[in-house]
């Protein structure tokens, strides 16, 4: 399988987040039957929106059902796409036992752990 990874290279805010510089994303990926649909999904537009989703599951910075619902508030308010947020938001729903996966955050990324007010 071919994943398109992409490291950061500068800290990059995403919503009321910042994402690290050095944080490596895989982007918008999609397990098995799911990726029939992966044509329709935009993935590049949405591609910030799944780096954030990445970075708060892979660290539990949030519950995952909150990293689940900033990727589909992404997609739904910063891009105005109703029905690809709700159709994103059950990817992730129903693949979360793929990927259960958690990380030990960097001790210098602990600055990263709380949302921008």
């Amino acid at each position: 399988m071919n994943i398109k990874r992409i490291e950061l290279k500068e800290d990059t805010q995403i919503r009321n987040w910042v994402v690290p510089a050095g944080f490596v994303s895989d982007g918008c990926t999609f397990p098995g039957i799911l990726k029939l649909f992966k044509g329709m999904m935009k993935t590049d537009e949405y591609y910030l929106g799944c780096v954030l989703h990445d970075f708060l599951r892979r660290y539990a910075i949030v519950s995952v059902e909150e990293a689940d619902a900033e990727l589909k508030r992404y997609i739904r308010d910063d891009l105005g796409d109703h029905f690809r947020a709700q159709i994103y938001w059950l990817f992730v729903k129903f693949g979360r036992a793929l990927y259960t996966k958690i990380y030990q955050l960097p001790p210098e990324w602990e600055k990263y752990r709380k949302p921008i007010i």
